[in-house]
């Protein structure tokens, strides 16, 4: 019988501690701000990781992130197994609004959890000396600021649902007319209500 792990690493738990301790200590202690980052980079990570296995689940192939950690290999992870990763995201609520489902889903955006992951990596490591650029107090408010927008970024991520559709026919006819660009998301979405209709 599997045990409880006393430090649960999904990408929610990740952010959770983060935002705790961000928010439990609203001075610049560097030790905390330097935890906070830590947290936030492995919640990339996680929430990375979660998608890739999300959007593999159909395959039979082994996920493609073994012994890859670094989001911009992880966001090429991704493409690989889904080269149209935004557009069937998008395409997942068209489905939901046909099946009069109250949901949505948002697709996060790949090149700024890697931007935010590099920030805060560049804070992760030992300074030279006592007086370089992040050890001071305004570096320290800097990083405060950059701590506190990555947090927000990854609350609305993790707020939201997540899917990856399995396409039938039917699902993948629609899903092509949407990628041209022809039709409106309005009109597929009517016409994927009546298609559903029985």
């Amino acid at each position: 019988m599997p045990t409880e792990s006393t430090y649960p690493i999904s990408s929610v738990a990740y952010c959770n501690r983060a935002a705790i301790l961000f928010h439990k200590h609203t001075e610049c202690e560097p030790s905390i701000l330097y935890y906070c980052a830590l947290e936030i980079r492995c919640c990339i990570e996680r929430i990375l990781y979660e998608y890739i296995e999300l959007s593999n689940i159909n395959s039979s192939a082994p996920s493609k992130r073994k012994h890859t950690y670094r989001p911009k290999s992880l966001k090429q992870s991704i493409l690989d197994i889904e080269p149209n990763f935004y557009n069937i995201q998008n395409f997942t609520n068209i489905i939901f609004q046909s099946l009069n489902l109250d949901l949505e889903i948002q697709a996060p955006d790949l090149d700024k959890l890697n931007k935010h992951y590099g920030i805060m990596g560049n804070y992760l490591h030992a300074p030279l000396s006592s007086t370089e650029q992040h050890v001071t107090k305004e570096r320290l408010l800097r990083f405060k600021d950059q701590i506190k927008e990555a947090l927000d970024y990854l609350i609305s991520i993790l707020e939201k649902n997540r899917a990856h559709p399995t396409l039938n026919d039917k699902g993948a006819h629609f899903f092509k007319l949407y990628c041209s660009g022809i039709f409106s998301q309005e009109a597929i979405r009517q016409n994927m209500s009546l298609a559903l209709t029985p």
